[in-house]
């Protein structure tokens, strides 16, 4: 919790190099989960997108966001 004692709640969206050493990339997604945990924030899920190049026009993808958008309707 933090200093209004609401829960924050957190999706984290790893985006990695398909060509990247895989576990660095674990280890980068833990470490960022490992913050939100210190920060009092409640993991709900999360998502993992691999792309040699970030879209353009959504960084992780039109199809990834139409996944983040469902597993915010379901975590509600």
């Amino acid at each position: 919790m933090n200093e209004n004692n609401t829960i924050l709640r957190f999706l984290p969206i790893h985006v990695i190099n398909p060509r990247a050493n895989k576990e660095k990339s674990v280890d980068v997604g833990e470490e960022l989960e490992s913050l939100i945990n210190t920060l009092g924030g409640n993991i709900v899920d999360r998502v993992v997108q691999r792309l040699d190049n970030p879209d353009k026009a959504t960084y992780i993808g039109k199809g990834k966001v139409s996944e983040v958008i469902e597993i915010i309707k379901e975590k509600k």
